[in-house]
């Protein structure tokens, strides 16, 4: 005869299933604080037991929809193992979840960890790419770029097979992927420096910018999913690429070709122009990023971030204009020589 587990309370005893049913209960009816406060007296009660991890599930649960996703990592954590096999059927699924929140919280190198016990083509598709995301972001964390982009095409490979290569609404395990291509893109830019100054300084700024606006590109997409942290994720991003172009063309050498102070001016002004044409269409990308933040009344330091880096972004694309406007060339003459810069690089 099976003896129901009991609860032993200062006035009451209670059956461990009859009080996880209203834990449940309460947080399908979206009483939350109610759930919350009974799983615990669950998980106080089972120390060990199936009950205990079910209401760290439930637990987990409800922090995920609330947007606490500290809390929500933390319960899904002591609900399931995250490493070694496992034949239970809810630890597959949780684990995805767990990447998801590590994904979320920046925190790659633990979730591509996680996501290397899972096996994708074993997962529906958005549950695939996110795995493939959090592999690639960890990857690009620890410098090994190639194999990231190995791991951002499978992920676009299955959501192409599954009918899902262009979505007007970008779901946020794809916005993850878009993130991890805009990451690995960015860390290509900056790997193209101009010290020492390139044999062929045109084509090597020609091939960091067009990695810029790529990752631009891959952010931008990440913004489609509507969430604020994400958008605001990517649009620092955005700032990020830009302010390291700049230090690094501030603090770079200048071409023996421009070899006299009129040739060094107008080799000046036609870099300044073409960073301040880069900075405009970023500020554009990060005033867009602000107002939907803000649409949505969403905080944090995220928020904080992405209009700090707009503030820096339209403070250097104004500094930017000045000084060329300041500089005793023509316009025309400028656009010449950026033209010219742009045609050396073909």
């Amino acid at each position: 005869m099976n003896v129901p587990t009991t609860v032993i309370t200062k006035d009451t005893g209670e059956n461990i299933a009859d009080l996880l049913a209203r834990a449940d209960r309460a947080a399908e009816d979206g009483a939350y604080e109610e759930a919350i406060h009974l799983y615990h007296r669950v998980i106080d009660a089972d120390l060990e037991g199936d009950y205990r991890t079910r209401a760290f599930i439930g637990l987990g649960t409800i922090h995920d929809v609330e947007g606490r996703a500290e809390a929500a990592l933390a319960a899904y954590q002591s609900a399931v193992p995250t490493r070694g096999p496992s034949s239970r059927p809810e630890v597959g699924p949780l684990r995805v979840r767990i990447v998801r929140l590590l994904v979320f919280l920046e925190r790659f190198v633990e979730a591509e960890e996680v996501a290397r016990e899972l096996d994708p083509s074993e997962r529906p598709v958005l549950e695939a790419v996110i795995i493939h995301a959090a592999r690639a972001l960890g990857l690009v964390e620890r410098g090994e770029l190639d194999e990231a982009q190995l791991e951002i095409g499978r992920g676009r490979q299955r959501l192409d097979d599954a009918g899902l290569g262009q979505l007007i609404e970008v779901p946020l395990d794809v916005a993850a992927l878009e993130y991890a291509r805009g990451e690995l893109l960015r860390r290509r830019a900056e790997a193209i420096g101009f010290d020492p100054l390139p044999l062929d300084f045109a084509a090597a700024l020609e091939e960091r910018c067009r990695y810029i606006l790529d990752a631009q590109a891959a952010y931008s997409e990440v913004m489609k999913a509507g969430s604020a942290q994400y958008s605001a994720m990517a649009g620092v991003r955005v700032g990020s690429l830009y302010q390291s172009l700049h230090s690094d063309l501030i603090r770079m050498g200048r071409p023996t070709t421009a070899d006299t102070p009129e040739k060094r001016m107008l080799f000046e002004a036609a870099l300044r122009l073409r960073y301040a044409i880069l900075l405009r269409k970023a500020a554009a990308m990060m005033e867009s990023t602000v107002r939907m933040i803000e649409r949505t009344g969403e905080g944090g330091q995220w928020a904080e971030r992405a209009r700090q880096a707009l503030s820096e972004i339209s403070q250097a694309e104004r500094s930017e204009q000045a000084l060329i406007d300041a500089l005793p060339v023509a316009r025309a003459d400028i656009e010449r020589a950026l033209a010219d810069l742009g045609e050396r690089a073909k």
